[in-house]
């Protein structure tokens, strides 16, 4: 009876022969047999589980390429064992990459300007798909290299914006870029402010005159900190500021 019973590990097999890295690989072990009580299933040595089911389906997904042994113990309820063993090959697949067609990390657009951004990727197997983000929301995805997307139809309002570019190979490794877009409008200047002193020191209790010079497209007005408390507001480009009843220190 017990030579009836030693032989009840039928396979260890997968859905295909080889892998690539960032690929899951289907297991699936059959034990065979009567009095069959459980199969315990190891990866490079590493228990994964302990099953009951007759056929065993693992879904495993390979931390680098390589080769994997998978074992398979199955015991009865005798207390006898048989195990199977099966190589899982895992190919080399290297991240793909992406960026943004001629630019690295930042750019501006007048308002007039045409803002298509174009977006590059590659892989060393095969790209899955491109996707584009602005402000953290999905704009276009496209199962392509390359990318085509105009922000004017947006309407987006004069600012600075995150837009990032995230690439897929078949094999469910990503990559990403991220650049600043900043929209501002046209013969765009960026404010420039001037301070200057009648002196540079004062009694305590008297009072320090400034001179103040403010410039650059869309002007709206100029906020006055002392000791980074707002002290007073100005609407005009050129003004004096007469701070009194100065203390001691800076």
């Amino acid at each position: 009876v017990i030579l009836g019973i030693l032989d009840f590990m039928k396979a260890i097999s997968a859905d295909k022969d080889e892998y690539y890295y960032g690929e899951t690989a289907n297991l699936t072990v059959s034990p065979q047999g009567n009095y069959l009580k459980n199969t315990t299933v190891y990866v490079n040595d590493v228990k994964e589980g302990t099953y009951t089911d007759a056929v065993i389906n693992i879904a495993y997904t390979p931390a680098a390429s390589g080769t994997y042994k998978v074992k398979a113990v199955t015991e009865n309820n005798y207390g006898i064992t048989a195990e199977k063993e099966y190589t899982l090959t895992v190919n080399a697949n290297e991240n793909p990459t992406v960026s943004f067609q001629g630019i690295d990390s930042a750019v501006i657009f007048e308002e007039d300007d045409d803002m298509t951004l174009t977006v590059n990727a590659s892989d060393d197997i095969e790209v899955l798909k491109t996707e584009l983000y602005v402000g953290g929301e999905l704009k276009e995805t496209v199962s392509a290299t390359t990318l085509s997307y105009d922000l004017k139809p947006l309407g987006l309002s004069y600012g600075t914006y995150e837009v990032e570019a995230k690439v897929y190979d078949k094999y469910s490794l990503t990559a990403s870029k991220k650049i600043s877009v900043t929209l501002q409008p046209e013969n765009y200047t960026s404010p420039t402010v001037l301070i200057s002193a009648d002196s540079y020191s004062a009694v305590c209790g008297g009072t320090v005159s400034l001179s103040v010079e403010a410039d650059g497209s869309h002007f709206e007005g100029v906020d006055v900190y002392v000791d980074d408390a707002l002290y007073q507001s100005y609407t005009d480009k050129a003004f004096t500021v007469n701070i009194s009843k100065i203390l001691d220190g800076n």
